[in-house]
């Protein structure tokens, strides 16, 4: 019996690509926030700064990312996005 899906949910779609690479660099932001975080914890030496800006800009970056990705693959399948523009 042939598939009645009217979207074919095969190939990459637009905003994958963004979603992916926003949540791995989302992830390096988390682990390197809980990395900045085991000194206190522990008593040591706090780490040098661009420990402390990746888990900042890492998490934060990565997050935004991730969202732009999903505002695009939900802006892409949006009906009226396929329809041609209005004048």
């Amino acid at each position: 019996m042939p598939s009645t899906n009217a979207h074919p949910t095969s190939g990459p779609h637009p905003g994958d690509r963004l979603i992916m690479v926003g949540g791995i660099i989302f992830l390096v932001g988390i682990l390197a926030t809980l990395i900045t975080l085991v000194p206190f914890f522990v008593g040591t030496r706090a780490f040098p700064t661009p420990v402390y800006l990746v888990a900042v800009l890492g998490s934060s970056l990565g997050l935004g990312l991730a969202l732009a990705g999903l505002v695009r693959s939900a802006h892409a399948q949006h009906p009226r996005s396929r329809q041609a523009p209005r004048r």
